[in-house]
């Protein structure tokens, strides 16, 4: 799989997880439903956001250190 659909993929995943969970879970909470559809859209980018920021430090640092023997383990 070539890496920016890896990193699509995971910013996609987080965003549609996290973003449906805020959803789900603030539905008992007595809020408009505007406030609840914006509660899980600020939810579900940050989520993707931080995915994918993170996705392309571990991306880089792979291809940066891959061949030599370093842990990733530490790396996000």
């Amino acid at each position: 799989m070539p890496a920016y659909l890896r990193l699509l993929l995971s910013a996609l995943i987080a965003f549609c997880f996290y973003g449906g969970w805020a959803f789900y879970a603030n539905m008992a909470q007595t809020i408009t439903t505007s406030q609840l559809y914006q509660i899980a859209l600020v939810q579900a980018s940050t989520s993707a956001t931080i995915t994918l920021g993170f996705t392309l430090l571990t991306e880089w640092s792979y291809q940066r250190f891959g061949k030599r023997c370093v842990s990733f383990a530490f790396v996000t």
